[in-house]
Parts: C-alpha cells; structure tokens; sequence
C-alpha cells in the first residue's frame, strides 16, 4: 500500500506541475517512505500557497480538498491512502 501510495503522491505532483503549479518533479528525497510522502505533500502544499501543517495528514487534506473540492477525514495511513486514490481518479477524469 505504501508503494502504491507513493505512486499516487508522485502522480498528483506531476499533474499539478503540468497543470502550471511551480515546483519540483518528484525526487526521492528519503529512503523512509513516509518521510518522503511528508516532504513531498509539503513541497505541494507550500507551491499552492496553503498554509503548511506539522501532520502529513492535514497537508494531505489541505491539497485534496484544493485539488478536488471535496473534504476528506484523514486519520490514519488507509484515510490517506483512499483519499488519495479518490483524488488522483478526480484529477484524471478532467485530463
């Protein structure tokens, strides 16, 4: 689940660079997986100006909630893991 949520993270940076939002590509920063998902919703985070959160959960809903329109309760690894899904679907389907 991790792997795939990593893709996911990795995906949706990609679409909102395409999407002209300024920031780096995805760049495996940390060998941990969860830090790397923690830096790389920060990075999303702080290019679309939204105020930057000491959890990985809430600047995970902070970009979904702005990539989406929809709010997502996210608590725990499998919250994210549907949200994100939930999102990267939403951002695909208006390609």
């Amino acid at each position: 689940m991790l792997d795939t949520l990593c893709n996911q993270t990795a995906t949706i940076k990609i679409k909102l660079i395409q999407n002209g939002i300024e920031m780096t590509p995805p760049t495996i920063l940390h060998i941990n997986k969860f830090k790397q998902l923690d830096e790389e919703y920060k990075q999303m985070t702080s290019a679309l100006q939204l105020p930057i959160e000491r959890s990985i959960f809430k600047n995970a809903q902070q970009i979904f909630m702005a990539c989406s329109g929809k709010y997502y309760r996210i608590h725990n690894l499998l919250d994210l893991f549907k949200a994100s899904t939930s999102t990267l679907q939403y951002i695909q389907t208006y390609e």
